[in-house]
């Protein structure tokens, strides 16, 4: 069911009212459970310092770990429904293999890693950028800083599976 127009008007003002004393601009879209979209409005600019104003279309954001919460609820609802186990090691190895795989390297000794002592579920990598053990590996840079998919993929695991939390 469509937005009125005064209630579209009255979420416009709103908007544009929240960066009008300088704040970093803002894209808003409001979308029913049919994916019609109800209201779509940008305000303000790119940022503090640039005159850039915000696109409906074609303004891009860096998501970063935003993507995490998306990512956890659909996992969450795929395990609700029974799609996927939520704690199977097993299941997780199946549908890619290359983890299974993955050695467990210790602070100091990138050498060739160890074996894992248990399967991995979904605990254990670390960032390059966060944990100095991921910083470096001898070769002069952050690793994942470079944006290749392929150097994400080789991330190191830091710990055993199961034994210590990382942020990653």
């Amino acid at each position: 069911m469509p937005l009125s127009p005064e209630a579209c008007d009255s979420i416009i003002q709103t908007l544009d009212k929240a960066v009008k004393n300088g704040a970093p601009g803002l894209v808003f879209h409001a979308i029913d459970k049919s994916g019609a979209t109800l209201v779509s409005h940008a305000a303000g600019n790119l940022g503090v310092d640039t005159p850039i104003s915000m696109n409906t279309t074609e303004t891009l954001f860096w998501m970063a770990s935003c993507t995490k919460l998306v990512t956890a609820i659909a996992i969450l609802q795929l395990v609700e429904q029974g799609e996927i186990p939520l704690h199977d090691e097993e299941w997780l190895a199946k549908i890619a293999p290359e983890i299974k795989a993955k050695k467990v390297y210790r602070a100091g000794s990138w050498g060739d890693g160890e074996e894992q002592e248990k399967g991995i579920t979904m605990t254990g990598f670390g960032y390059g950028f966060s944990d100095v053990r991921c910083v470096n590996r001898g070769k002069g840079w952050i690793e994942g800083a470079s944006g290749d998919i392929n150097e994400v993929l080789d991330a190191r695991m830091v710990n055993q599976p199961g034994h210590a939390w990382e942020y990653g």
